[in-house]
């Protein structure tokens, strides 16, 4: 005879799913800001060392590597920006799932890691991609645009103030990655204690 099986547990099988889109978007949000700085360390030496010469850009009489490097770094930012942006929006609306219904036990160190974790990883986000990214990108189609024309002197000095913000926008994305590192691994330590917990 076969032993009795355990009644379904429906709250256990919410939980786990929204525990699993929780490290899911954290993951990919993670590899997107991570590869990100991955493909401009390897773009702009690539292109310092092809040293080309656009022909989009006849008149201009500054440098063309970073021309073509910042064409190719601008649309990798892009990208990884709008995956910022859609995984922020789901880890908020998880974590939200997660404290408010499903009762995350907020006494535990990796529960309140986790969630100072992704409360940095959010704040921090939203500044980089709300504030720095637009200006940056401001400064960036002036740069083209002028250089475009052949004024090399002008396209310069928004060059110049689009590396002003460089700095900061390379310790953005630096510090989200290592809040979301955090956060992805106490939010894995967190859901496997509340998994033995579940019957």
């Amino acid at each position: 005879m076969s032993p009795p099986r355990c009644p379904a547990n429906p709250v256990g099988t919410v939980r786990r799913v929204v525990e699993t889109s929780h490290l899911l978007a954290v993951a990919l949000w993670l590899g997107a800001v991570t590869m990100s700085g991955v493909v401009a360390a390897v773009v702009f030496p690539l292109m310092r060392d092809l040293d080309p010469t656009l022909g989009a850009y006849p008149a201009f009489e500054g440098d063309h590597a970073i021309l073509a490097g910042g064409h190719v770094g601008a649309r990798v930012f892009l990208i990884a920006d709008v995956v910022q942006f859609i995984c922020g929006l789901v880890v908020l609306a998880t974590t939200i799932a997660l404290v408010g219904f499903l009762k995350l036990p907020l006494k535990r160190w990796s529960s309140a890691i986790r969630l100072i974790a992704v409360g940095g990883a959010i704040m921090v986000a939203s500044y980089h991609v709300m504030v720095l990214a637009p200006r940056m990108d401001d400064a960036l189609k002036s740069y083209w645009s002028l250089a475009e024309q052949g004024r090399t002197d002008d396209a310069e000095a928004k060059r110049a103030e689009f590396s002003a913000d460089h700095p900061t926008a390379s310790r953005t994305l630096s510090g989200t990655a290592a809040l979301l590192l955090v956060a992805f691994a106490a939010g894995a330590w967190s859901a496997q204690g509340r998994e033995r917990e579940t019957p």
